[in-house]
């Protein structure tokens, strides 16, 4: 192959290169997008559940223990379900079966 034939194959697998890394970045960044609507959409359905927590009157009460929910964790989280202490023992207890 002449020197200047190397040159332009050299360069061709470099633009297919580039090519295959902006196609990935797109496809990626569409995933993303992609996620973020799911999350968006979950949180959403989160806030309604709670907008009917408000109108049933069993919004601010652990829906585990029945206890009222401290008024930081609903300024922290206002779709919370459960107080600090239920929701901990939750997340522990779904940690711990699936680790083993």
């Amino acid at each position: 192959m002449p020197f200047t034939g190397r040159i332009a194959f050299a360069e061709s697998k470099r633009n297919h290169a580039q090519y295959n890394n902006e196609k990935q970045a797109y496809q990626d960044a569409g995933f993303q997008s992609l996620l973020l609507g799911i999350r968006e959409g979950k949180y959403l359905f989160y806030i309604e559940e709670a907008l009917d927590r408000v109108r049933n009157g069993s919004f601010g009460v652990c829906k585990k223990c029945g206890k009222r929910i401290p008024k930081p964790r609903l300024e922290a989280v206002p779709t919370a379900k459960m107080c600090i202490d239920c929701k901990t023992k939750q997340e522990r207890a779904a940690e711990a079966a699936s680790v083993g």
